[in-house]
């Protein structure tokens, strides 16, 4: 079977294809993009004494 259509399962019952290929969902090219704006909109406007992590 081909290694791209061959699936597995975790113990979760989830389906995984083992080839990843995430980087090209649309959904996480989003997140990526929100995410990025959002670090350089913090870098500019929030300043460092007034940033923690929690």
């Amino acid at each position: 079977m081909n290694g791209f259509l061959r699936m597995s399962t975790d113990k979760y019952g989830n389906l995984l294809l083992p080839s990843g290929g995430y980087r090209r969902l649309k959904s996480f090219q989003l997140a990526q993009l929100i995410y990025d704006i959002t670090v350089r909109f913090v870098e500019l406007y929030i300043p460092a004494e007034n940033r923690f992590l929690i």
